[in-house]
């Protein structure tokens, strides 16, 4: 687990913690990635039938 977080960390820290350049980079590999991604819709965040 350790070695996880210490990847982690240097993956952050390779873009100075900066949360829209690392989202960027994530969509960007996932483009160019061969791997399918699945999407769903969101969520309902209100129950659809009371009780």
């Amino acid at each position: 687990m350790d070695e996880a977080r210490q990847i982690w960390e240097r993956y952050l820290t390779s873009f100075d913690y900066d949360l829209q350049a690392l989202f960027e980079d994530l969509k960007r590999q996932e483009t160019q990635s061969d791997t399918t991604f699945a999407s769903y819709p969101a969520r309902s965040v209100f129950p659809t039938k009371l009780i």
